[in-house]
């Protein structure tokens, strides 16, 4: 039986969300192998995006998938940067592709569930602005390496707890730069740092 996750941080949680950004690239049957003992699970998929729902009596969660650098909709997600109303306008979009279908299946069955949300680069974008979208003060979202997604003022409006895992030297962290007055929000971030020479991974919380 699943057990209830709540929207505090923990290191148990990332790991588990870790865990489902990382397998989000699996395909369906291998996906609900690892997952489906404890979960009832849904994928949606339309363009270039892919998610799926993971509900159980406590939780309702939403992974998304990450770019797939053969997939040209992916690409051309992550390549457009000029927003519309402060938002990337490639994330938006490809957010758009599923939104409907996954907005239905939350109104009927995420009520009185906690709500977490994740994704892993692309996938961790889309986790944001889902998160965004729905709003919920009490949702958390763990993202991986997730790029830049909103202007400072729609970060402002966005309630949700959102904690960033990034590696210093992941440049999609640092995309679309801050110049072009791109943000994302973060509750908690922590920075993986890993040094060639000791080859150990220090972990840095702001």
């Amino acid at each position: 039986m699943a057990r209830k996750l709540d929207n505090q941080f923990s290191w148990k949680n990332a790991t588990f969300m870790a865990k489902l950004a990382k397998h989000a690239y699996d395909k369906p049957a291998a996906f609900k192998k690892v997952f489906k003992k404890d979960w009832t699970i849904k994928m949606f998929k339309n363009g270039g995006t892919e998610c799926y729902t993971l509900t159980c009596p406590e939780n309702y969660i939403v992974v998304f998938r990450g770019t797939e650098p053969t997939s040209w909709e992916d690409i051309k997600a992550d390549l457009q940067f000029r927003k519309n109303k402060g938002i990337h306008r490639g994330f938006d979009a490809a957010l758009d592709d599923v939104w409907e279908d996954l907005k239905k299946h939350y109104d009927k069955n995420a009520k009185g569930k906690v709500l977490l949300v994740t994704g892993h680069s692309l996938g961790a974008a889309l986790a944001t602005l889902f998160s965004a979208r729905i709003n919920d003060e009490n949702s958390a979202c763990y993202t991986f390496g997730s790029p830049r997604t909103a202007t400072p003022k729609v970060v402002k409006q966005m309630n949700f707890k959102a904690y960033r895992f990034r590696n210093n030297n992941d440049v999609v962290t640092k995309v679309p730069p801050e110049f072009l007055g791109s943000h994302t929000r973060v509750i908690r971030q922590h920075t993986l740092i890993a040094t060639a020479k000791s080859k150990k991974v220090g972990v840095v919380g702001t």
